[in-house]
């Protein structure tokens, strides 16, 4: 896994500004963006220059919502406890959009009776349920292609493998024209899953 981002200094323009905070603040803003798609690589990855992320992952289990997808149930979402249980191992908690956490705020167990939603403060069956924007979405189903994923599993077991640290480079040239500096952060990672059977996902969630 490559990862690379980059940012510009405009140098000369930076007059009332306090300039020894530029670097600092450069920096995070690449750990920031370095933070972000390692998030998404570990939950979906698969893409090009990407490791394989959690839902990508051959062996993990399946929940489907349906041939075109469809809004999540209290029903399916125990599926996927029911289907980690199955692989001898015990979940930790679940992992999806904050669209789909809303969703299940305003979602019954049971419809029609208690009035319980799924989402009760963040735990769903006595889990915590964490929504992160690095969840993936926009997945295809059928003929929808605005589907989330819904995670649960146990997620010490998956695993990030960093080869060397942090590159930095500075290049004054590529965006001299423009007064610029070119900074650029390179790192290396994989990703695997100890157990792969850990793991459980619905991919075909919907806002609907």
């Amino acid at each position: 896994f490559f990862f690379q981002a980059e940012d510009g200094i405009r140098d000369s323009s930076v007059t009332g500004v306090q300039t020894c905070a530029l670097p600092i603040l450069v920096m995070d803003m690449l750990m920031n963006a370095q933070a972000t798609l390692l998030e998404k690589a570990v939950a979906k990855g698969g893409g090009t220059n990407e490791p394989t992320g959690i839902i990508s992952t051959t062996g993990i289990g399946n929940v489907a919502m349906g041939t075109n997808g469809g809004a999540p149930t209290y029903a399916k979402v125990v599926d996927l406890i029911k289907t980690v249980s199955a692989a001898n191992a015990a979940g930790t908690g679940f992992l999806t959009t904050p669209t789909i956490a809303s969703k299940l705020l305003v979602t019954e167990q049971f419809p029609g009776t208690n009035g319980q939603p799924v989402n009760q403060n963040n735990t769903i069956a006595g889990y915590k349920l964490v929504a992160s924007n690095n969840a993936p979405s926009g997945l295809t189903k059928g003929s929808s292609s605005d589907c989330h994923a819904i995670i649960f599993g146990d997620f010490s077991k998956v695993k990030v493998a960093q080869w060397g640290g942090l590159d930095l480079v500075i290049d004054p040239f590529s965006l001299a024209e423009s007064n610029l500096n070119k900074v650029i952060v390179n790192a290396y990672y994989d990703i695997g899953l100890e157990q792969a059977g850990a793991f459980a996902a619905i991919k075909d969630a919907r806002d609907v």
